[in-house]
C-alpha cells in the first residue's frame, strides 16, 4: 500500500520517533494490527523514524504497550494542523485575506499616470499630453482592463501632431505615456557671408559645375574629407583707372556650384553556422511573497524556481499612497518561466542568405537617398570560423559638396 504526498498531506499525519530495546517489532505489530507506517528510517540501533495517518496514530498506544517500545511526535503535518494553526491566529490571517482583497481590487485601477520622452523634446509639454491623455480616458482612477490602450495611443497620435510615436505601457497601478517628437528640420538659412564648397566625404569626382567661386579639383580627382572644392577666393586683374594693369586683386564670394563624386559604402554581416538560445517548454511555476518593511516571506506557490533553467518575470503590487502616507506592504508575484537550451545548426547556403539580409540592411542608414547607386559587390569568406561573412561594397555617385564660411563667426 501506497500512500501519495497529497493524500497525506490533505488528511494530516505526524511524524513519530519509536525507541526501545527491539523498534522493529513495534513496526511489525503495527503493521498487523492494519496500521500503515511509512517512510521508515533508522536513526540508530535503538530508534527509528517514521509517518503514520493521524486518524490512525491514537491504535500506536496498544502497539506500544505489547512491544515494549516508546513513541513521541516529532512534527505534526498536513491540512488539519495548519487549519489549527490558523485558527489561533484568525486575526491575522482574516487581517491578511482582507488586505490581498483590498489590494488586488485597488490593482485593478490605473492611479498614477506618468509621462517620459524617449529623447528630449523641445515643444511638448508635459501637462498638454497627461491632459490629452485625461481627455481619451487614461487618468489616475480608471480601471484599466476596460481601456483600449491601443486606441489612446492612436488617437493621441492623430491629436497632437507634433508626436511622432507614442506608447503606453501599465505597470501594475501606474501607466507610462512614452512618446517620442517630430523631428522637424530647422529652415536652413542661406549663409549670405562668402564661403567654399568643402567635401563632406571621400571620394573621386564625376563632375563639377561651377557657379560662383573657383573650382579647384577636376573629374577623376581623389578627393578627402574636408578638401577644399570650390573657393570662395577669387582672384582678378585690376581694370580700375588709377591702378596697374594686371595688378592681381582678390574677391571674397560665397562660392557655389554641384561636385559629384563616384563614392563607395560598406556593409558586412555575419551569421555564425552554430545558433544558441533558449526556448520556452510552456512549463510555468509562481511564487507570492509578502513584503512588510524589509522582511520577505513566500505566502503561496514555489518558494524557489523549480527548474534548473528558466526565464523570471517580477509583478509587484502596491496599494495606493494617502496623501503623504504610503503603507509599507507590498505583493510580488514571481513567474518562472521553463526555458530549454537548444543549440541549431545553420546550412552555409542559408547563412549566407541571412549574411547578405543583413548587410544590405546595415547599408541603408549609410546611403544618401539621393544617391545614385551605379554598382555593387559580393564577397563571403568564412571568418572567424564556425561564421559565414558576407561584405557588401556599394558604388554610388552623389552631391558632396557642403558649404563652409570664411567669416568667423
Amino acid at each position: 500500500m501506497q500512500i501519495k504526498d497529497w493524500q497525506a498531506l490533505w488528511q494530516g499525519y505526524v511524524i513519530i520517533t519509536i525507541t526501545g530495546k527491539a523498534p522493529e517489532r513495534f513496526i511489525n505489530l503495527a503493521m498487523v494490527n492494519g496500521i500503515f507506517l511509512w517512510d521508515i528510517s533508522t536513526i540508530d540501533q535503538e530508534t527509528l523514524q517514521a509517518k503514520v495517518a493521524i486518524d490512525q496514530f491514537k491504535r500506536l498506544r496498544g502497539v506500544a504497550r505489547l512491544s515494549g517500545n516508546k513513541f513521541k511526535i516529532l512534527k505534526k503535518k498536513g491540512l488539519p494542523f495548519a487549519l489549527r494553526r490558523m485558527g489561533k491566529r484568525k486575526g491575522f490571517f482574516l487581517g491578511l485575506a482582507f488586505f490581498v482583497i483590498i489590494l488586488y481590487f485597488f490593482s485593478a485601477f490605473i492611479w498614477f499616470v506618468d509621462c517620459t520622452s524617449i529623447e528630449k523634446t523641445t515643444a511638448i509639454e508635459t501637462q498638454a499630453v497627461l491632459k490629452l491623455a485625461a481627455d481619451l480616458g487614461l487618468k489616475p482612477g480608471v480601471l484599466k482592463y476596460g481601456l483600449d490602450i491601443k486606441e489612446v495611443e492612436r488617437l493621441m497620435e492623430i491629436k497632437m501632431p507634433q508626436l511622432a510615436w507614442v506608447g503606453i505601457e501599465i505597470e501594475g497601478t501606474r501607466a507610462n505615456i512614452r512618446l517620442v517628437e517630430k523631428k522637424i528640420p530647422d529652415k536652413e538659412q542661406s549663409p549670405t557671408g562668402p564661403g567654399n564648397l568643402i567635401a563632406i566625404k571621400d571620394g573621386v569626382i564625376d563632375e563639377i559645375l561651377v557657379i560662383e567661386g573657383e573650382g579647384l579639383v577636376k573629374p577623376g580627382d581623389t578627393v578627402k574629407k574636408g578638401q577644399i572644392l570650390i573657393s570662395g577666393l577669387m582672384s582678378i586683374e585690376a581694370e580700375t583707372e588709377g591702378e596697374q594693369l594686371g595688378e592681381a586683386k582678390i574677391r571674397l564670394v560665397k562660392s557655389q556650384g554641384i561636385v559629384k563624386a563616384r563614392v563607395w559604402y560598406e556593409g558586412v554581416g555575419e551569421i555564425p553556422l552554430i545558433e544558441a538560445g533558449e526556448k520556452e517548454t510552456g512549463k510555468k511555476a509562481w511564487s507570492i511573497r509578502l513584503v512588510v518593511k524589509d522582511r520577505e516571506m513566500n505566502i503561496k506557490g514555489s518558494a524557489d524556481p523549480p527548474f534548473s533553467y528558466y526565464k523570471e518575470k517580477i509583478t509587484s503590487y502596491k496599494p495606493p499612497k494617502w496623501r503623504n502616507w504610503e503603507l509599507p506592504v507590498e505583493i510580488i508575484k514571481i513567474s518562472y518561466l521553463q526555458v530549454k537550451p537548444y543549440t541549431t545548426e545553420i546550412e552555409p547556403s542559408r547563412a549566407q542568405a541571412l549574411g547578405l539580409k543583413q548587410a544590405r540592411e546595415s547599408l541603408i542608414n549609410q546611403i544618401d537617398p539621393s544617391s545614385k547607386i551605379v554598382a555593387s559587390w559580393e564577397t563571403v569568406e568564412e571568418s572567424p570560423p564556425g561564421t559565414v561573412k558576407v561584405k557588401v561594397i556599394v558604388e554610388a555617385i552623389e552631391n558632396i559638396a557642403g558649404f563652409q564660411s570664411t567669416v568667423a563667426d
